[in-house]
């Protein structure tokens, strides 16, 4: 399988050249940012269209780590914008035809009040109805931390989402996507026996599965990655790495994943590994506005499709896979 090397708009796709794309220096990695001198106006960050679907292509809508709150977690973090940010992009995205939202978890940014972290979760399914899309949501670890989850499954029944873990079958493809365990507030979720084999039970050798996942499997470097304080371990499930050698010889195109909040890709074997980077995050505007950052998935086939990452219609990430 012939993969061509992601393609950016600046190299390397870490954090200091994301934030240099918008006229920020990093001051220390604890997120502490200045603006440089002689700053340009704002660009109109939808001055061009989204490229046209490929023919007979599926497109799916991909956002993660929203995280509404109640108080912007850093400078890195607006998340008292989220739910104004979602209303821009949605104004936009819209008109495009994609054929399935997929929100990978995360909606909140937890607080101590409960009621409140119910009202931000409600308002984000919310917030997303505008699309008009079939939507499958997620569940990640800030949304268990902060919400009971009988009470999440509550909320999703009366906005009648998806079940926390599932499948849908397309074609000549099928898509899974899965729900964390959380033990304790802090500690990483894990994926529980029933869930792996279930995801053995149901991913048959005729059909290649693409996952979808709030955490990944495998741990990833962070290389300035302000969160996580330093442990890779935080970045995946906890039983990662021994979930995913008990069903990486199954037909997985690619694994998609949220939490990290920073875009990266490898791969494991034959899978390719995407880990989507955050909604929520300001990493490419020097003035006080977040574009909300999203990305798309466009799938030929289960050996031909490409992923894309953009704030407003600017792609900051591309990648393409093909056989």
């Amino acid at each position: 399988m012939a993969v061509e090397k992601p393609k950016t708009d600046r190299k390397p796709l870490s954090r200091r050249s994301l934030l240099k794309l918008a006229g920020w220096s990093v001051l220390e990695f604890s997120g502490k940012l200045t603006p440089l001198a002689n700053l340009s106006p704002q660009p109109d960050i939808w001055k061009h269209d989204l490229p046209d679907p490929k023919p007979h292509a599926l497109r799916f809508l991909l956002i993660g780590d929203v995280h509404v709150g109640d108080k912007d977690n850093s400078p890195r973090q607006l998340n008292t914008q989220s739910l104004d940010m979602l209303a821009a992009v949605n104004g936009h995205l819209r008109a495009y035809p994609f054929d399935l939202l997929i929100e990978l978890g995360d909606k909140i940014k937890e607080s101590s009040v409960s009621g409140h972290n119910l009202s931000n979760y409600r308002a984000c399914i919310e917030a997303l109805q505008p699309l008009a899309l079939p939507a499958i949501h997620l569940l990640g670890n800030h949304d268990l931390w902060g919400i009971k989850f009988p009470d999440l499954l509550n909320i999703h029944s009366r906005f009648r989402l998806n079940q926390p873990f599932g499948l849908r079958k397309f074609p000549n493809f099928q898509i899974a996507w899965l729900d964390p365990e959380i033990q304790d507030q802090g500690l990483p979720g894990s994926i529980t026996e029933e869930r792996i084999v279930w995801l053995r039970e149901n991913i048959y050798k005729d059909t290649p599965t693409f996952i979808f996942t709030h955490y990944g499997f495998l741990p990833q470097g962070l290389g300035g990655n302000p969160y996580f304080n330093g442990d890779t371990r935080l970045t995946a499930y906890s039983n990662g790495p021994q979930a995913w050698k008990a069903i990486k010889d199954l037909p997985i195109p690619a694994v998609f994943n949220a939490h990290v909040h920073r875009p990266s890709y490898f791969r494991s074997g034959l899978t390719h590994m995407f880990t989507l980077p955050a909604f929520v995050e300001n990493i490419h505007f020097s003035y006080p506005l977040n574009p909300g950052i999203y990305s798309t998935l466009e799938i030929v086939s289960p050996r031909e499709f490409t992923v894309d990452s953009y704030y407003g219609s600017k792609c900051f990430q591309h990648t393409p896979i093909s056989s």
